[in-house]
């Protein structure tokens, strides 16, 4: 019993029998014939590597959105003094500066016209908006892309990381559209994540989001109450 014992311990702490110690290859090999000790090694490795992943993206949206606020800031400034006192040739002259905000706040303008070259221009500015990283335009540009809608071509992920850029920013309306890209049936579908805008969104005041919240709530599997 105790060389049967003793022979036992020597195989488990024998490197040769460790799956963490394995590389990928020599993993993927074992994993794919259903060992079940390098399936849960490979399950591990990728689990880390999400929360590696996910780590990276969070640091780098939040040292984006620092720059995005401070790069803003006197263009922001300058929009919001000639919006106030409803001066419409300062607006123009701001779009035509290249003002991000005038640009967007243009641009949705020109959409209305019925003058095909005009409302050419209407996209021409929200894109360049979105380029100098205008929450507005961002939004208005990401949440189309991530549905393939109004002349955009389907592409989630660009979509996607465009209105969490404008979320990150402190845009409430963009923190429930992240909501609802993560919540659609789609490649992006993630409740957890779509909860979490949500939530970011109704702790900002947002009704829609309080809302939808509300009915996921409800949509949840509710305990059975018999059981003890």
């Amino acid at each position: 019993m105790a060389a049967a014992l003793a022979a036992l311990l020597v195989a488990c702490s024998d490197p040769a029998n460790d799956v963490t110690r394995f590389d990928e290859a020599k993993l993927e090999r074992l994993a794919s014939a259903g060992d079940k000790a390098a399936i849960a090694e490979r399950t591990r490795r990728a689990d880390k590597l999400d929360r590696e992943a996910a780590d990276t993206k969070a640091k780098a949206d939040t040292e984006r959105a620092e720059k995005d606020a401070k790069a803003n800031a006197e263009a922001s400034k300058a929009f919001e003094a000639a919006l106030a006192a409803n001066d419409e040739a300062r607006l123009e002259q701001l779009a035509a500066d290249g003002n991000p905000a005038a640009m967007f706040r243009r641009g949705e303008a020109r959409l209305k016209s019925d003058d095909q070259g005009i409302h050419q221009l209407g996209y021409d500015d929200i894109e360049y908006a979105a380029e100098k990283g205008d929450p507005g335009a961002l939004l208005w540009v990401g949440f189309r892309r991530s549905q393939g809608i109004e002349g955009y071509s389907w592409n989630p992920a660009t979509g996607r990381d465009m209105v969490e850029r404008a979320a990150n920013m402190g845009s409430v309306d963009a923190m429930y559209a992240a909501g609802q890209i993560y919540d659609y049936a789609g490649p992006l579908h993630d409740l957890d994540k779509a909860k979490g805008w949500y939530q970011k969104a109704a702790d900002k005041g947002s009704d829609a989001a309080k809302s939808r919240l509300e009915a996921l709530k409800a949509q949840a599997p509710q305990p059975d109450e018999n059981v003890k």
